[in-house]
């Protein structure tokens, strides 16, 4: 009887030799075929929930119905809540009144930060210092131009300074 089967242990060859080495063709791990079809699938589950083509003037809404400009906007919504009743009291309070109560205090300072930021760091510079002449006061030095007093920089802030400095009252 003629013995037919193959040598188990015997790995087929794609007939490509060089130098005497053969390459020899061994198929891929099955766990890591496995991983590529898994991915695959998941792949095509996002497209379906979630907005994932692009088209001419909007894109696919996918089953969820979610957005990022929604979650953005719920996000905000939590923010504004938490910050609505100080925002409210810093409204109604005075300089005097802020100044002597400790929690409103913390939140103007935390704030007055991110404003400081947003409205003044571009010429005062991030930390007070602006660079050198460029022409704008240092607010890190003990040199006050238009006063130092708590109403002297608010009425600074809020009024500006002509031909530099923009108002900033609301």
């Amino acid at each position: 009887m003629a013995d037919n089967k193959k040598n188990p242990t015997q790995v087929e060859d794609t007939g490509h030799v060089w130098d005497g080495i053969r390459e020899l063709n061994n198929p891929c791990p099955r766990w890591w075929l496995n991983s590529l079809y898994l991915s695959g699938l998941l792949v095509i589950v996002y497209f379906i929930l979630y907005p994932s083509l692009p088209l001419v003037n909007d894109s696919t809404k996918g089953l969820l119905g979610w957005t990022q400009i929604n979650e953005f906007k719920e996000d905000m919504a939590k923010v504004e809540e938490i910050r609505a009743p100080f925002e409210n009291k810093l409204a109604a309070m005075s300089m005097e009144e802020i100044l002597a109560d400790q929690e409103m205090l913390n939140y103007a300072i935390g704030s007055s930060k991110v404003l400081f930021g947003d409205n003044c760091a571009a010429c005062h510079g991030t930390g007070g210092a602006p660079a050198e002449g460029a022409g704008y006061p240092n607010l890190t030095d003990d040199d006050w131009l238009y006063g130092g007093s708590v109403n002297d920089i608010a009425m600074s802030i809020a009024n500006g300074r002509a031909g530099t400095m923009p108002a900033h009252a609301n």
